[in-house]
C-alpha cells in the first residue's frame, strides 16, 4: 500500500477543543481516504506540546511547535502542508504568530511540497504587511476551501486563483452524527465565556443573576478554551455564585451538552457543536467568526457586547425557540457542505497521486 505524508498544521494543544475537535474530524476524512482510495496516510501534526489526549491514539504523530530539528524533518517527510480548520493566518491575536505560521508556509512551498487550505478561516489583518504575505502565500498554494463566505472573499481578493477556492463549512460539522443526540432534562443554560474588561465583572454579575431568576435554570461558566478562559471563568464564577466547568476529554463535552437547554458564547466551536445538537444558542459580537456564523440566523441571535444589560439578554433569551426552529435545515447546509469538501479533498489527492507516482 503507498504510503503518503501530510503534515496538518493547527493551534493543537491541551484545552484548545475547539481545534482538537477539528483535528480529529481532519483525522477522520483522511482514514475514509485511506479506505477508498487504497493508500496510507501519515499524518504530522503540529503541537504545542506532546500531551493532547488524541496524540496518544496513535492516529497521527506529534511535531512540537518548538522543536526545530522535528518542524524541518516533518516539512522534508510530507507531500502536502495542509492548515486544518481554524484562521491561523491573522494578525489580530499576535503578529508574530502569523510570521511563524507564514514561514512555514514559505519552506515547504520553498522544499515544493504542495499547500493547501482545509476549511479554514482567515485573518481578520490590521497591516499592510500581514496582507502582503498572506497574499503571497496563497497565490503559491494549491487550494483553498473556506470554512464560510467571508473567507472564500478574502482569499480571492487577496490574489489566489478563484478556480482554486471553494465553499466548505468548519470540519467539526463532519463530524458522525450519531454524536449529537439531547436528553429529555435540559435543565442548564452555559456560558461560554473569554477573558474581557474585568470592570465590566459586575455588569455581569447583574446580567448572570437575572438570567438565572427568569429561565429558572441553572447557570453554569464554561471554560472552553482551558488554559486561555479557566482563571478568568474562575473568578466570574466566584463573584457571581455560579458553578464552573472545563472538560478534560470529548466524551465530557458531548455529554454536557446533552444537558443544555440554551447557551450564549463567545467562541466559535460551541456555537458550532449547539447547532449540531440543535440547542438554541446566542453568540457576542467579541469576535469576528460568532459575527459571521450569526448570519445564517440573519444575526437574530447576535448580541452586542456594547449594550449588554439584563433587558438586552433576557430579550435574545425570550427568542430561543425562534431560533432552534431555523436550526435543522442551517446544519444540514453546513453538513452537506461538509461532504462536498470532503470530495474535493478525494478529487485533490487523486490529482496528487498521480504526480507522485
Amino acid at each position: 500500500m503507498k504510503e503518503v505524508s501530510v503534515f496538518i498544521l493547527g493551534y493543537y494543544g491541551f484545552g484548545n477543543w475547539g481545534d482538537e475537535l477539528s483535528l480529529q474530524s481532519i483525522v477522520e476524512e483522511f482514514s475514509s481516504l485511506e479506505q477508498k482510495m487504497g493508500i496510507s496516510f501519515e499524518l504530522l501534526v503540529l503541537s504545542r506540546d506532546d500531551s493532547l489526549p488524541f496524540l496518544a491514539s496513535g492516529l497521527v504523530k506529534p511535531v512540537l511547535r518548538r522543536n526545530f530539528a522535528q518542524l524541518r524533518e516533518a516539512i522534508g517527510r510530507c507531500q502536502v502542508l495542509l492548515l486544518g480548520g481554524g484562521s491561523l493566518l491573522q494578525d489580530a491575536t499576535s503578529f508574530r504568530s502569523l510570521l511563524y505560521y507564514g514561514f512555514i508556509i514559505f519552506w515547504a512551498l520553498a522544499r515544493g511540497k504542495a499547500v493547501i487550505f482545509y476549511r479554514c478561516g482567515l485573518g481578520p489583518f490590521h497591516r499592510r504587511i500581514s496582507r502582503q504575505l498572506v497574499s503571497y502565500l496563497l497565490r503559491r498554494s494549491a487550494l483553498f476551501i473556506a470554512r464560510d463566505p467571508e473567507t472564500q472573499s478574502a482569499a480571492i481578493e487577496l490574489g489566489m486563483e478563484r478556480e482554486k477556492v471553494f465553499l466548505g463549512s468548519d470540519p467539526v460539522f463532519s463530524f458522525p452524527q450519531r454524536h449529537f443526540s439531547l436528553q429529555d432534562r435540559r435543565e442548564k443554560i452555559a456560558l461560554f465565556l473569554r477573558p474581557f474588561n474585568r470592570e465590566k465583572s459586575e455588569k455581569w454579575k447583574t446580567v448572570i443573576k437575572e438570567l438565572a431568576s427568569f429561565s429558572g435554570k441553572k447557570i453554569e461558566l464554561v471554560a472552553f478554551h482551558q488554559d486561555k478562559d479557566q482563571d478568568w471563568v474562575r473568578e466570574l464564577g466566584r463573584l457571581t455564585g455560579c458553578s464552573w466547568v472545563s472538560f478534560s476529554s470529548w466524551s465530557e463535552i458531548g455529554d454536557y451538552f446533552q444537558e443544555l437547554d440554551c447557551l450564549f458564547t463567545m467562541r466559535l466551536h460551541p456555537a458550532i457543536l449547539a447547532t449540531l445538537f440543535q440547542i438554541p444558542w446566542f453568540g457576542f459580537d467579541f469576535d469576528p467568526k460568532i459575527v459571521s456564523f450569526c448570519r445564517f440566523w440573519g444575526g437574530e441571535n447576535l448580541i452586542p457586547l456594547a449594550e449588554l444589560s439584563p433587558r438586552v439578554l433576557l430579550d435574545f433569551y425570550r427568542k430561543k425557540e425562534k431560533i432552534v426552529i431555523r436550526s435543522p435545515q442551517i446544519r444540514q447546509t453546513l453538513v452537506e457542505r461538509g461532504q462536498q469538501s470532503h470530495e474535493i479533498l478525494e478529487e485533490f489527492w487523486q490529482e496528487k497521486l498521480k504526480d507522485i507516482g
